[in-house]
């Protein structure tokens, strides 16, 4: 999976997360949201520190160049890449 492809995964993933439940929601519906967020905020507990910031900051919070004042860009994109393999890989229990 290339860079992209696991950024477009990972908002994909957030988006759900974020998901408010309106009292009309199926309960079936209702019960996959709420293991969507348990299994996200499961696996955010598994990062450290910075990968837990770039995860907040690029697909909860949504905060554009928050990174300007923690890391270059080249670190950046190398720290963003590792935090999203391992975040793919510990979603799927690897």
């Amino acid at each position: 999976m290339n860079f992209r492809e696991m950024e477009n995964l990972l908002q994909y993933i957030f988006l759900r997360y974020k998901v408010t439940k309106p009292s009309y929601i199926q309960e079936c519906e209702a019960y996959y949201c709420d293991e969507i967020k348990k299994l996200v905020e499961n696996t955010i507990k598994l990062l450290d520190k910075e990968e837990k910031r770039i995860i907040e900051k690029d697909f909860i919070e949504n905060e554009n160049n928050w990174w300007n004042d923690y890391y270059s860009r080249a670190t950046y994109y190398r720290l963003k890449k590792a935090c999203m393999k391992k975040f793919i890989r510990l979603i799927n229990g690897q």
